[in-house]
């Protein structure tokens, strides 16, 4: 689950408990009304959480996932130019980083 679907681009270690607790639940809301369910993953915003956080969400059963590479795709902005059109960019290297579920 992507979190912060509903309050734009916030930073999690910024947000108090509560403010944590009431983006859970608008976003579980939200999941639950658009698909039925709530995916057992959760990417927070940046990736950043503090070690509090993170208890709080695997105790509502979610499985914290962040990244160990920054392709720094978000600085293309030419990616969806006329010449990718119709394309899809690949980030493409070998895989440096287990992941542990």
């Amino acid at each position: 689950m992507y979190a912060c679907a509903r309050c734009g681009l916030c930073r999690y270690p910024t947000l108090t408990a509560a403010q944590v607790e009431l983006q859970q639940n608008r976003t579980r809301d939200w999941f639950m009304d658009c698909i039925g369910y709530l995916p057992p993953f959760f990417r927070p915003p940046y990736g950043e959480l503090t070690p509090s956080q993170v208890t709080y969400l695997n105790s509502l059963n979610y499985t914290v996932v962040t990244w160990s590479l920054e392709s720094y795709d978000h600085e293309v902005h030419a990616a969806c130019g006329s010449t990718n059109k119709g394309k899809v960019d690949v980030l493409k290297g070998e895989p440096t980083a287990t992941f542990r579920v």
